[in-house]
């Protein structure tokens, strides 16, 4: 009878070993998976944080969209031809409508968009004067880059300007270098 009360003691042992460990395991197991899961929803808040700044990059680069069409749209006007304001043009979809069909046929490679010389403004653009262009002072040897593609249609002397080179860019865009 000894024998089956030892039997039994160690079987009461084993068992209770195995539960004890089966209880660290579960215990274990649910610790590390609520530290998971706090690592998740602390990941879910920095990608809900990245979202939200998507959408208002998305949102940016909407509008600055809207400024491009207006400014593709105003520069596609010719002669005294006055741009919209731009509140109107973003309120008014024929304005728009406008723009996808005159806007379309110009060739922004050819429109100056580029400082022609490292250098400094020295007198600027001021209608009222008639100075209808931008002096640029640089010096000796400063090397001069067209603002956009264009055939060479002048090269003389002006009386006004001296050595004068006019460049035609196409759309009605001409730039004018005189020294």
């Amino acid at each position: 009878m000894g024998s089956f009360h030892f039997k039994l003691l160690i079987f009461a042992l084993i068992f209770t070993l195995i539960s004890f460990l089966s209880a660290i395991f579960f215990w274990g197991t649910v610790v590390v998976t609520q530290t998971q899961n706090a690592t998740l929803r602390h990941e879910l808040q920095k990608v809900s944080e990245q979202a939200a700044r998507v959408t208002l990059i998305e949102k940016n680069m909407l509008e600055i969209d809207r400024y491009v069409r207006y400014i593709r749209f105003a520069m596609s006007l010719t002669g005294d031809t006055l741009p919209p304001a731009l509140s109107d043009f973003m309120a008014n979809d024929s304005l728009k409508a406008t723009y996808e069909t005159s806007a379309d046929s110009l060739d922004f490679q050819n429109i100056p968009n580029i400082v022609p010389c490292d250098g400094w403004v020295s007198r600027e653009f001021i209608a009222q004067e008639k100075h209808f262009g931008i002096d640029y002072a640089a010096s000796v040897g400063t090397i001069i880059r067209t603002p956009a593609d264009g055939t060479v249609k002048v090269v003389r002397f002006d009386q006004y300007l001296c050595n004068l080179v006019a460049i035609d860019h196409g759309n009605g865009f001409v730039t004018r270098y005189a020294h």
